[in-house]
């Protein structure tokens, strides 16, 4: 399934992603959110990848805890699989 954006975040923040995910799909605009996307038993960097792949956008929220996140790290810098 595509979608329109990838949010990216620390774990750290969840509640302030989790709404702007509802925002979002309020008007329209599916989201990728790592609290719902990624399902039990699926790797991270694997449903990472394919999430970043399947969305046209990134939206980082970039907050100190992001800053110091080295997951949001990888998130920014890894490359989607290859088709």
């Amino acid at each position: 399934m595509a979608h329109d954006i990838f949010i990216s975040h620390s774990a750290k923040d969840q509640p302030i992603p989790d709404a702007i995910c509802e925002k979002l799909e309020a008007a329209g605009i599916y989201c990728w959110i790592s609290s719902r996307d990624i399902h039990s038993g699926e790797e991270w960097p694997t449903a990472i990848a394919k999430g970043i792949a399947t969305s046209r956008a990134m939206v980082l929220l970039f907050t100190a805890n992001a800053n110091a996140s080295v997951e949001v790290t990888r998130e920014l810098f890894v490359l989607p699989p290859a088709n």
